[in-house]
C-alpha cells in the first residue's frame, strides 16, 4: 500500500500563503489576520511558544501569541527586547541553535533556563526595506534546531506575511479615511458649509501625495499640482524600487468631487504598493485595472501614465492608460517625440487586459514631461485653451534648464493665461531631466 508523505515546510508554507491571499481578497481586518497566522504556524514547524511583535511610533506590542508568559506580552519599547531590537538594527534573522552555548545570549539576556529547547529563532518582517514587526519561535516539540532549509521556508514566509499585514493595515487606514471623510461631509451637509467640505476633501488628498521630491541618482525631478475651485482626482507619486530602477505615475480620476477624491485616495495608495514589485509597466498597468475595477464596479475610471527609469543604462519603460502622450525632449536633436504606447483607462472595461508597454533610451540632457488634461484645457477669459501646442513651445526653448525652472516657466504660463479665470480641472505637472 502506498503511503502518503507528510508535507515539509516549504510546503506547508506554500499553502499557508495561499489561504493568506484568500484571506486578503476577503478583506480580513488585520487583527483577525494575525490571529489566523499565529494559529497556523504551529503547522510548519511544531514548536510549542510563539510570538509576533509589531514596531510602531508607539514602541512594541505584542497582537498574538502562544505558550508565552504574560510578563513578555506586557513589553513595550525597544530597549525592553535586545533580542527585538538586534534583529531591527541588523534587518536580519536571529538563529541559536542552543542557548547554553551561543555567546550572543548573554548579550541578549537569553537564558536557557527559560526554554524547553535550546534552539530560538527571531525573524524580521519586513515591508519596504523597513522592520515592521518581529516572528519569534521556540520550544521546538523535536527538542532540534532549525534547519537552515526551515529558516529560509520561515522567511519566505514572513517575507509574504510583512506584505500581507501592511497591505491590510492599508486598506484599515483608508477605510477609516473613508468614513471620517463621509461622516464629516454629512455634519457640513446639514449646516450647508460646501466650501469647508472641499477643503478638508483636499486636505485628505494631499496626505496622498508625495511631500517632498524624491532624491534620485543622475534624474532632477519637479512637480506642481494646482487644484481647481471644485474638487479632482488628480494625483502623481515616485517609487524606488529594491531592484535600483525608479517608478513615476500620474493620473487623473474620472468626474470631480468626493467621488474622484475617494477613488483618486485609493488609486494613489495601491498603485504605489504595485509600482514597487511590478516587472514592467504593462504588469503595473493590468494589475491596477483588475483593483480599480474590483472597487469602482465600472462608475469610475483612471486615465494614467506610468514609467520606469533605469539609471544605470539610461533607458526607460513606459506605458499609457488613456493617458496624454509623454513629452520627450531630446537634447541632441533639440525636438519632442511625443510618447504614445499604450492601451484604454483603466477601471473603464472590466475585461479589456491590453496595455503594452515601450523601452526607450535616454539621453544625458534629456527632459521627460507627463501631465494632465487640466494643463493644456486651461481656458483663459476669451475660452481659449491653453493648449499641446503652447507646452511643447515652452519646453523646446527651455529644454537646456533645469527641470525646476522648467516646470516653473510652465506654471507661470498656465497663470498668466488663466489670469481672472477659476480652473475647471487640477493642473497637474511631472518633469524629469536626464543627468
Amino acid at each position: 500500500m502506498n503511503q502518503t508523505s507528510e508535507p515539509n515546510a516549504a510546503d506547508k508554507v506554500l499553502s499557508l500563503i495561499e489561504r493568506l491571499s484568500r484571506l486578503t481578497c476577503e478583506h480580513c481586518s488585520p487583527e483577525e489576520l494575525i490571529r489566523r497566522i499565529i494559529n497556523e504556524v504551529p503547522a510548519i514547524v511544531k514548536i510549542d511558544r510563539l510570538s509576533l511583535m509589531l514596531i510602531h511610533r508607539e514602541g512594541l506590542s505584542t497582537p498574538a501569541s502562544i505558550g508565552l508568559p504574560t510578563q513578555y506580552t506586557l513589553i513595550s519599547s525597544l530597549d525592553q527586547a535586545p533580542v527585538i531590537k538586534w534583529v531591527v538594527e541588523h534587518k536580519a534573522s536571529l538563529n541559536i541553535d542552543n542557548t547554553d552555548e551561543d555567546p550572543r545570549c548573554n548579550e541578549l539576556g537569553l537564558k536557557s533556563d527559560r526554554y524547553s529547547s535550546g534552539a530560538f529563532i527571531s525573524i524580521p518582517l519586513i515591508d519596504q526595506n523597513k522592520v515592521i514587526g518581529v516572528l519569534n519561535l521556540t520550544d521546538r516539540l523535536d527538542k532540534g534546531i532549525f534547519s537552515s532549509d526551515e529558516v529560509r521556508t520561515l522567511e519566505v514566509f514572513t517575507g509574504y506575511l510583512a506584505f500581507a499585514l501592511s497591505n491590510s493595515l492599508l486598506k484599515k487606514k483608508l477605510e477609516a479615511s473613508r468614513r471620517k471623510l463621509k461622516h464629516r461631509i454629512e455634519e457640513l451637509r446639514k449646516h450647508d458649509r460646501l466650501k469647508e467640505e472641499m477643503t478638508i476633501a483636499r486636505m485628505i488628498q494631499q496626505q496622498f501625495l508625495p511631500l517632498v521630491m524624491p532624491e534620485f541618482p543622475g534624474i532632477e525631478v519637479a512637480a506642481m499640482l494646482t487644484s481647481a475651485e471644485e474638487i479632482g482626482g488628480d494625483f502623481y507619486n515616485f517609487i524606488e524600487r529594491d531592484d535600483g530602477r525608479f517608478a513615476i505615475f500620474i493620473g487623473d480620476v474620472s468626474g470631480k468631487g468626493i467621488p474622484a477624491a475617494l477613488t483618486m485616495i485609493l488609486a494613489t495608495s495601491h498603485m504605489g504598493e504595485i509600482a514597487r514589485s511590478a516587472s514592467n509597466p504593462e504588469v503595473f498597468m493590468k494589475c491596477a485595472h483588475r483593483l480599480l475595477c474590483h472597487y469602482s464596479q465600472g462608475h469610475q475610471y483612471v486615465t494614467t501614465a506610468m514609467l520606469t527609469i533605469d539609471p544605470g543604462c539610461q533607458s526607460m519603460e513606459y506605458c499609457l492608460a488613456g493617458h496624454l502622450p509623454i513629452m520627450h525632449y531630446r537634447a541632441a536633436t533639440r525636438d519632442i517625440v511625443e510618447l504614445t504606447e499604450g492601451g484604454m483607462p483603466i477601471g473603464m472595461y472590466q475585461e479589456y487586459d491590453d496595455y503594452p508597454f515601450q523601452c526607450v533610451k535616454l539621453e544625458a540632457g534629456d527632459r521627460l514631461l507627463l501631465y494632465t488634461d487640466g494643463v493644456i484645457d486651461a481656458r483663459n477669459r476669451l475660452n481659449k485653451a491653453f493648449g499641446a501646442g503652447t507646452l511643447k513651445k515652452l519646453l523646446i526653448e527651455s529644454g537646456t534648464k533645469n527641470v525646476n525652472c522648467i516646470v516653473d516657466e510652465i506654471r507661470k504660463a498656465i497663470a498668466n493665461h488663466t489670469a481672472g479665470v477659476n480652473l475647471f480641472d487640477d493642473t497637474t505637472l511631472i518633469g524629469l531631466a536626464i543627468g
